[in-house]
């Protein structure tokens, strides 16, 4: 399965204090870090308040592109980042292509994000 997706991602580089996307925006690409952090902003009623930072081989915007609802946060490069973007005109054309192949993909992508869940929410109940 990732032999066969990876050569669809492109490399971009992303200059310091560029927004990667803004808050209630639709998604146009998930991405991988390669190098350089980023950081994760949520709204805090009329200010801005960073909840996370994004470290290299982490993927992102995953479920905003597979779900199509819109990113429940701003994200924004600190400092210079390269990261692997996979467009959405890409994803959707290989979704129609390759039906099953990005089937296996999408189950793949959303291992990360549920493997996340179970080690915060364990971490929440034995931490009580």
């Amino acid at each position: 399965t990732l032999a066969w997706i990876a050569p669809h991602f492109e490399r971009k580089q992303h200059p310091p204090a560029q927004h990667v996307w803004l808050a209630g925006s639709s998604a146009d690409a998930m991405y991988i870090v390669e190098s350089g952090t980023l950081r994760v902003y949520v709204e805090n009623g009329s200010e801005s308040e960073a909840v996370e930072s994004i470290l290299p081989g982490t993927l992102l915007g995953e479920l905003a592109l597979i779900t199509g609802q819109p990113h429940g946060t701003t994200v924004v490069s600190d400092g210079s980042v390269v990261m692997w973007e996979l467009s959405k005109s890409v994803f959707d054309e290989l979704s129609a292509a390759e039906p099953a192949k990005m089937l296996a993909f999408v189950r793949l992508a959303l291992m990360y994000p549920a493997q996340g869940m179970k080690a915060i929410t364990a971490y929440a109940f034995c931490a009580q």
